[in-house]
């Protein structure tokens, strides 16, 4: 019990009691485990924080892996969001929804590989060319990884991207086109400087496209 970050430490949960019990549960290390929620019993609170031990370790494993946080610039610059799934095994693939962010650290590089996003003009001139390795691939497909995995590549916007294409070893696996007219979205609640005080908080706005293409909204709150 007197073991440090490695301390094996009895919980009380005053706001809970055993069916029968008058009182407060008890909860035992030896049947609770970090950041496994399903192994609690019914009816009791399965979120819990991790101990200082775990969080360590994961911090400095996520550390090792990819390097130091990248550090604000400050001046947030926009990226155009793009993802999607690759079937390695069957060399096709699709994408998501574009997106953008705007982002005040700049993102960390994908792992360069031999799988090529070209965004291209409307008459079909390269304007970026992104070699990458899809999430989970950076070092081969190891043995059970499923063969669709999924890439993300943060880049800078152009208005004169107008077909995105990815390709395989010579192969175009997906290719997306951009629309000719914008989306338009209308806010209606709330639409800037409110403070929202009550929960559950409503949202309210509209949207509309001159082409009928299906449209995907993100909401971003801070």
């Amino acid at each position: 019990m007197d073991s440090g970050d490695d301390a094996l430490i009895y919980g009380v949960n005053p706001y809970f009691a055993p069916e029968g019990l008058v009182g407060f549960e008890v909860i035992s290390p030896f049947e609770t485990f970090e950041l496994m929620s399903y192994c609690r019993g019914i009816g009791v609170n399965p979120f819990q924080w991790p101990s200082k031990h775990t969080y360590d370790a994961l911090a400095a494993k996520l550390r090792a892996r990819y390097g130091p946080a990248l550090q604000s610039t400050g001046n947030p610059q926009q990226y155009l969001l793009i993802s999607g799934l690759i079937d390695w095994k069957n060399q096709t693939a699709q994408f998501n929804p574009f997106g953008k962010a705007n982002i005040t650290s700049p993102p960390r590089p994908p792992a360069a590989g031999e799988y090529e996003l070209q965004l291209r003009t409307a008459s079909g001139t390269p304007l970026q060319t992104v070699l990458f390795e899809p999430i989970g691939l950076e070092s081969g497909p190891p043995p059970g990884t499923p063969h669709i995995v999924p890439f993300f590549l943060p880049l800078l916007p152009d208005p004169a991207i107008k077909p995105a294409v990815l390709r395989h070893g010579g192969v175009t696996m997906a290719t997306v086109n951009a629309s000719p007219t914008a989306p338009v979205v209308e806010v209606f609640s709330p639409n800037g400087g409110e403070i929202l005080a009550s929960y559950p908080a409503i949202l309210r706005w509209r949207g509309s496209d001159a082409d009928g293409d299906k449209l995907v909204y993100d909401v971003q709150f801070s």
